[in-house]
This record gives structure tokens, sequence and C-alpha cells, in this order.
């Protein structure tokens, strides 16, 4: 996809510290850490990151320096973990059971220019200190004197008062810091993060260095292996200087979850000065056996691309296992690293992986479920790429799809990317011409068409053989219980051709294929069209690397645990299903497929099959909320997005046995970008403030770097006030690509460094935003976007229509509806709303057409502006149909 480069607006290099931003205001007021007495929220916490790290900024060090600790687990070991790396320095925790020795060496070999040591450890540290000044400049020295209830205050003082000297309190050191610092972001995901030494050998240390993007990784990867919810309560018993924690200091963060240190559990047994730390003989010839290492400069400049890599990014999380050989005066960040990237510690993100990993369980977990037929996740990988990579070269490849919720749909998001095509799932319920309209400017070479489908699917590409050759069609004939087989066969039985079926295509492949991993993990795995319009398509690209984290954000944003039972009522074609199809293969679940979606088929589903999770526009709410259903046997959880959910639907859907979560994001950002994350103290409020807060759109999701309402001319975000106005922007690494095809449009969205998303909001005191209307108009029906214009053109090319307008109006079903307002040509008062609307379901997809048409003049301003504003509040009026 030649031009579609990063830029600030869809690039953030992955780095923990951003838990603790989103953290601050997603969870602003719940707890993040209790330590005895002591207890801070969220927000307290950040701006405390926030002051240490400005000043340790203003301490003489240099960005890529290494500041060392030697603390239990205390409140500002978990801050240090945030506010070290905040401040463009490496954080190096040291091992509290080690002696004087063996703490000296460590010190000489990272070359620390500060030490952060409780008042417990001050006596050691100072020896070491003592030890390390006979060879070299010793680091300076900030005491962490932090107590809790079983502390005694005046003989923990007196354990350090006049007999050790510090250079700083860390508590003054907190304080003299600025709050407003906005912190010093990694140059590169590559960059160094933190140095774990493995032991204490004098001989030898090993000093493990891990990067922003293996922490980001494996900090997510460990929350989803403890199983962790939303605000969940962490007690730390495994010491934060040990692998970081488990890479949980930083995890916890990602949930919300509160740090609980305990006052019995946080002083660790220390090792005396005295002990010695010993090696056996065998430890000790396998340093002598280590192989030279070869210093490689330039890291913060890779780009690496590896073709086929071993490393599955889920499990093995691309922790950079680099030793320390040597260090320059530049720093860590470019030349102390053994080797650049290799296969070994780096693949590219991609959600292909996910289904990978699943399979390589070798049991046979379910996978989709479509009434009595089942499909295990090992078949899955039967479906061969290698006959669809056969007709074009690889970068060209793209592979279309127009097809309801069947499996086939669920296996193609897989199997496609794996052969190292590009998928682009269509729009089922788009007319014949445009179809050949998105074909043709999509360039695809095979089209998967469902049987139920053809009849469209042939007329398009009909018309598209005027003008270029036609793609291959492949025929999806998967029926299931509620099918008559015999009339299936029959509406597509001599009427119409096709080059392939598709089961028979999966029997011809090879299972032993193991796939083509993408080059890089910017490469493109998807091409999603934000609309049906004739006159300029805009095909979305997404990359392997947005797609897997942007499915990993909506399984936290679903607070899927392991193998939840996914009910498929969000069409796949819709943001890849909001990249579920590949989130629920992360966490081993079932999918349980529907064709048509119906009040009756939901129920059924969700008690047969014990649904835990599924999604929907509020026009499956509506749908269900209006039906005879009784209330479920078990809590289904449910997100919504598209438009905000009605009160008196969100009241009916709690009782009923839902919980509704609302969502919020476009095409551009991968589907979800923001959730509005419930807070507890909510509860307490009654339905209708309750329902009116879950309407807001939130805060950003994990994979998300920024949200922000902007003034779109000066680009100065607005206050959080509530009332004013401006646009919704996104940055971060699930923004998309860039446009097909269409360089202009892509520059223009992503002016600023921002994704322009075109919708009006205010954002509250809270950090919360809220949308209030839409820059260009865009209707909202059934989850769908009508674009206005391209409804109005249609109006307006009616023989007939001299003028035309269409806004939203108000409808309980669908949410909105399109209303056209038409001014009639002179001799043309005999024609009547009906004929209006036949015609634009002639020219538009029906879901696009208007349901209303009033006649009459339309309002004006005195420069000839047609001021929507009033025809808005007419529709509304009118209310629903």
């Amino acid at each position: 996809m030649s031009g579609l480069l990063r830029s600030p607006a869809n690039f953030s290099p992955l780095s923990p510290i951003t838990f603790l931003e989103r953290s601050a205001k997603a969870y602003r007021d719940q707890t993040s850490v209790v330590f005895g007495s002591v207890k801070r929220t969220w927000f307290q916490t950040y701006q405390r990151c926030l002051r240490l790290a400005s000043a340790l900024t203003h301490l003489g060090i240099s960005p890529g320096d290494v500041v060392a600790v030697l603390a239990p687990n205390v409140p500002a070991m978990h801050e240090l973990h945030f506010a070290v790396p905040m401040a463009g320095l490496i954080l190096c925790p040291l091992n509290t059971r080690l002696d004087t020795s063996t703490l000296s060496v460590l010190l000489q070999h990272s070359e620390a220019k500060i030490l952060f040591v409780d008042h417990h450890l001050l006596e050691v540290a100072q020896e070491a200190l003592d030890l390390l000044a006979k060879s070299t400049k010793t680091p300076k020295l900030v005491l962490i004197s932090q107590s809790n209830d079983d502390e005694d205050d005046e003989n923990r003082s007196s354990s350090f008062g006049s007999n050790y000297s510090f250079d700083y309190d860390y508590e003054a050191l907190v304080e003299s810091g600025d709050s407003e610092f906005g912190g010093i972001k990694p140059r590169n995901e590559w960059d160094p993060i933190s140095i774990n030494y493995t032991s204490g050998t004098t001989s030898r240390p090993k000093g493990v260095v891990w990067s922003h993007r293996g922490a980001y990784l494996n900090s997510l990867a460990t929350v989803f292996l403890h199983q962790m919810s939303v605000s969940p309560v962490y007690l730390w018993t495994v010491p934060m200087f040990h692998c970081n924690g488990w890479c949980l200091v930083w995890g916890v963060a990602a949930q919300g979850e509160h740090h609980q240190i305990s006052p019995f559990l946080s002083l660790s047994p220390y090792r005396s000065k005295s002990t010695n730390f010993k090696k056996s003989n065998k430890d000790n010839s396998d340093y002598q056996n280590d192989e030279n290492l070869v210093i490689q400069k330039g890291i913060q400049n890779l780009d690496p691309t590896f073709s086929n890599t071993v490393v599955d990014p889920l499990l093995l999380l691309n922790l950079r296992f680099w030793r320390i050989s040597r260090r320059s005066r530049a720093g860590i960040m470019e030349n102390d690293v053994g080797t650049s990237p290799i296969p070994a510690n780096f693949s590219p993100l991609s959600p292909i992986t996910f289904l990978e990993i699943r399979q390589s369980l070798q049991r046979p977990n379910l996978c989709c479920v479509w009434f009595r037929q089942t499909h295990l996740v090992p078949n899955l990988s039967t479906l061969s790429p290698s006959r669809l990579c056969s007709y074009t070269p690889r970068n060209l490849s793209r592979r279309r799809v127009l097809a309801p919720n069947v499996p086939a749909m669920h296996e193609l998001h897989f199997a496609v990317p794996m052969a190292g095509l590009i998928l682009c799932p269509l729009n089922t319920r788009l007319d014949t011409s445009t179809l050949s309209v998105l074909l043709q400017h999509s360039e695809a070479k095979i089209l998967f068409v469902d049987h139920h489908l053809l009849e469209v699917a042939q007329e398009a590409l009909d018309l598209l053989a005027k003008s270029t050759k036609t793609p291959k069609l492949v025929l999806i004939s998967q029926s299931n219980d509620d099918e008559d087989d015999e009339n299936r066969s029959s509406s597509f039985g001599s009427n119409y051709s096709f080059d392939y079926d598709y089961e028979a295509l999966v029997e011809s492949g090879d299972s032993e294929f193991g796939g083509i991993k993408p080059r890089n993990e910017w490469d493109p795995i998807s091409i999603n069209y934000t609309s049906g319009t004739t006159s300029r398509p805009k095909g979305v690209v997404w990359s392997h690397r947005g797609a897997y984290l942007n499915s990993l954000a909506t399984v936290f944003l679903h607070q899927m645990s392991v193998s939840p039972v996914y009910l498929w009522t969000v069409p796949m074609f819709h943001c890849n299903g909001w990249c579920l199809v590949w989130g629920v293969a992360a966490q081993g679940g079932t999918n349980i497929c529907l064709r048509k979606v119906s009040p009756e088929l939901i129920f059924k589903n969700i008690a047969h099959y014990k649904v835990t999770h599924m999604g929907g526009a509020p026009t499956v709410l509506n749908m269900i909320v209006n039906s005879a259903c009784k209330p479920l046997p078990h809590r289904v959880e449910i997100m919504t997005g598209g438009s905000p959910p009605m009160p008196q639907v969100l009241a009916k859907m709690e009782e009923l046995g839902f919980n509704v979560s609302h969502l919020y994001g476009l095409t551009e950002t991968y589907g979800p970008g923001t959730h509005c994350v419930w807070k507890p103290e909510w509860d307490s409020l009654s339905l209708e403030e309750r329902t009116k807060l879950k309407a807001r759109q939130g805060v950003q999701h994990l994979g998300l770097e920024g949200l922000e309402v902007k003034d779109p001319v000066t680009m100065e975000s607005v206050p959080d006030d509530g009332v004013t106005m401006g646009e919704v922007m996104f940055r971060g690494n699930t923004v998309m690509s860039g446009y097909f095809k269409d360089l202009e449009a892509t520059r223009k969205a992503f002016e600023g460094g921002w994704f322009h998303s075109g919708d009006l909001a205010v954002k509250h005191p809270d950090g919360y935003i809220e949308v209030k209307d839409r820059l260009k108009d865009v209707i909202i029906s059934g989850g769908e976007n009508i674009s206005t214009v391209e409804v109005e053109r249609v109006l307006c090319s009616h023989q007939a229509v001299l003028e035309a307008a269409v806004v939203a109006r108000p409808d309980n079903h669908w949410g909105q509806t399109p209303c056209g307002f038409v001014k009639l040509k002179e001799g043309f008062d005999g024609v009547e709303p009906e004929e209006i609307i036949k015609f634009c379901r002639d020219h538009l997809p029906h879901y696009m057409a208007p349901k209303t048409i009033v006649f009459g003049n339309l309002p004006k301003t005195s420069t000839g502006k047609v001021q929507k504003y009033l025809l808005r509040k007419k529709a509304d009026e009118m209310g629903s149909l």
C-alpha cells in the first residue's frame, strides 16, 4: 500500500507507562495503592509519578542513564516503575537479599547514576557504596523512608539518623517536581525500560535488558493469564524487584486494579551483609563458555522485518533478552545490547497468531458452533491458503468476502492473512451498483460469496465485466438446521456459475501448510469500506499490528476471561466484527454463528450454549427488549455502539439479565476506540442518571495513546467543562494506516498529527467525552453510517426535485432514520412521498433510503446555506415513525 506511512496519528511506541496515564483518566478516583494507612487514587499516583519524573530530569543525569532501586514492596517501588521510564531513564531493581560485595559489583556494572534505597537497607547500601568508591564514582543516594502502621517511627529514624548520609529524601524529591511535566516518551519501543540481574555473581553478572515493547506485551499477557477483570485487588507477595513483579507492577495499572501492599508482607527477608553468594562449578563454566557478543549500533532506527519467525508474540511476548557486554558514553540505548532484533526476540504482531496459539494446546476446543454443526480448532488449519495465493503476486493480492455470520466468514479472517493476502469484507446490505464499484476500487482477485447472496454478487460482476476483469468466484454453501437444503440448492443451481466451491477448496488444501507470516507488522491485513457511496469510496486500511492490539484491547473492554462463549449478532463484515473475530481466538473462546438475527434465536442460543458475551448496535437491543422473551438464566455481557442506547432500553436490558457496556469508535479506529468505564460510585444513582452517564463515549482503551476533543482549527484541546464543543481526535496504534488509493484524504484525516473523526463532542470534568453532533451530519441507523450528502445527491437526481436536505429522524427501532426535506419543481405538485422514497430505494442501499419525505421550502441563511439545525428540530418534533 504505497504512501501509507507511519505518522504520529497512527503510531506510538508501545510502552507500559501508558497504562498509568489511562488509569488516571478511566479510574481517576479509584484506589491504586494501599500500604498500611497510606491510600492513594490512580490520579494521585499519576501526579506523584509525574512530579518524580520531573525531579529526576533536574538531577544532572541524561536520557538513557540507569537508576537503581534497592527497596522491598513499598509504594515508592511501585511509583519508580513508572517515574523512571517517564523521565527517559532505565530502571534497575536490585535484589534486597544481596550482600554488600555483590551490590557493589552490580552498581559498578550497571553504571547507575542514582540509587534509591529503602531506610531498612541503608546500612548495606552505604557499605556497598564505600566499596564502590575505591574504584569509581558512586551514584547519588535517595532515601526512601516510607513506613507502615507496624513500624515505630522513632526507632526507624534512629536506624539511619547520624550514622549515614544521603543526597535526597524521596518525599522531598517528589514534592520538588512539576505535576504538569509531560513525561519523556521512548523514542523507539525497542528502547530499554529495565535491567534485571539474573544473579549476584561477582565474576560476570548478567543484566537482562527489557524493552518498552516487551514489557508492554508481557504486562498484557500476564493480566490475561491471571484472568484479571476490571478493578481487581492485587496483594503484593511477589517481590517487585523480581522480573518487575512478573510485569504486574505495570499490568495492574492496565486494569485499574489496586495494589494491596501488606504491612506484614512488604519487607522481604534481607540477606545480611556477611552472607556470600556462591556459584557452583557448573555455573562458573557456563560463564567461561559464553560466546562473544557483537555490538551493533543504530538500535533507535531499526525497522526489523522477518518473513518467517517462530516466536509467538502472545506467549513468548517479544521480551528482548540482551546481555550487557560493554558500555559507552552514549549510554545503554545504542551500544550495550549484544544483538539487533532477531527471530529469537522479535516477531511481527499479528492476530493470526492467536489461532496458532490455541491450536498448539492440542485439545479439541470448540471454535465455531452453528446450531448442531460444530467446527473444532484444528479444522481451521485445513483451509490451506496456498490455493488462494496462486493467482497474483503477494503484494497485490486482495480477497473480498460477501457473507453473513457463517463459519466460513470466521475462517477467512484467519486463512486469508495466513496466505499473505489482504481481506476485504463487504457489507451484505449493499446493492449491485455499489458492490461493483467497491470490487473495482479494491482490485479484488477472488470473491467469496454466500449462496444467499449469489444473485446480487453475479449482477455486480456483470456490471464490473463491462470495464475490467472480474475476480474468480468461490461459493460458500454452508447451511444450518433452519434451511431446506433442496430449496437452498435451487437458488443458485443452473442460473449462476462459480469457479470453486468453498468446502472443496478447503479439502484440496494442505493441513501441513505453515502459513505465511507478515513480513512486517505494518503490512495490511484488511480493507474495510466506510460506506457504500458510489462517488468516492473510502477503503480503510488496517495493519497486522493495529488489528493485534485492538483485538486485545476489545477483549479487555469486554472483560473476557478464558474460554468465553460469544454469540455473533455483530456482523463480521462490520469492522471485522469489532476485531472480536480475532479477539475471541486469543482467549480460546467459542463462536456461536447466526446467519440472521432475531430475539428468538438470540435467547435460544444463549440458553443452549451458555453464552457469556455478545455485541450489537442499539437496533439489536431494541429488538430484544420489544420481544416476548423471558429473563435470561444467567448474566450476559453485551457491548453496544453506533449511537447511545435509549434509557428505557438499558433499563429493560438489565431486567432481562444483560449488562450493557457502551463503546465508541469508527472504521478508522479499528472499531471500538473508547469505552464508558463504569465507576462504582455510579451504582447508587437513579436509573435515569445511570443511563445518562452510560451514554457517554468515555475514555480511550489500552491500544490508543491519545483521545482528545480539540478545536480543529487551532488544534487546542477544549476545556473539561462538559459544555465547550470540539472535534473528537484519536492518536495511537489502533488508528488506520490510511485510505486505500486516496493519499490526499489520508493526509487531511491526519492533519496536525491526530486523526480527525468528524464528530463533535464535549469533555467532562472527569475526563469522559460525550459526542453531541456530527460535523458531516452523518446519520447512524442500525449501527450503519449514512452520508446525508449521498442521499441528497440521489434525491436531487429525481426529475421532480429542485432542492433537498437530509437529517436524522428519531426511530425507536433503528435509532435514527433519514428524513428528507424536499422542495419540488414547479409543475410537479402531484408527486407523492412514496414515489420519492421508491426512487431512492432503487438507487441506494435500502438502509440509506429516506423513510420520511417532507415537502416544502428549505430554511436558509442570508448567504443561501440551508439551516439544518431547524430541520433537525422539526424532525425531532415529529418523533419516531
